[in-house]
């Protein structure tokens, strides 16, 4: 597995029933795991964001966000 960097996306596989299967959008690579955010889209118009912290074994790595929400492109 390559190493996480800001920016990533990881599919959560073992957390809460309702986040199993969930994308999360790296934003802080930690030693016990990372740090970061679900978009929960309610409508076209509307999304709010779930912050989470996974420790690893809870997740797996999928690649690297192609498109980072422009409010996030400066930490990147």
């Amino acid at each position: 597995m390559s190493e996480l960097v800001p920016g990533d996306i990881v599919q959560i596989t073992d957390e809460r029933p309702g986040l199993v299967g969930a994308l999360l959008l790296v934003e802080e690579v930690k030693g016990w795991g990372v740090q970061g955010f679900i978009h929960h889209v309610a409508s076209f118009d509307e999304s709010t964001r779930i912050y989470l912290r996974l420790e690893h074994g809870r997740f797996e790595r999928i690649g690297h966000a192609v498109l980072i929400p422009a409010d996030h492109i400066s930490e990147f």
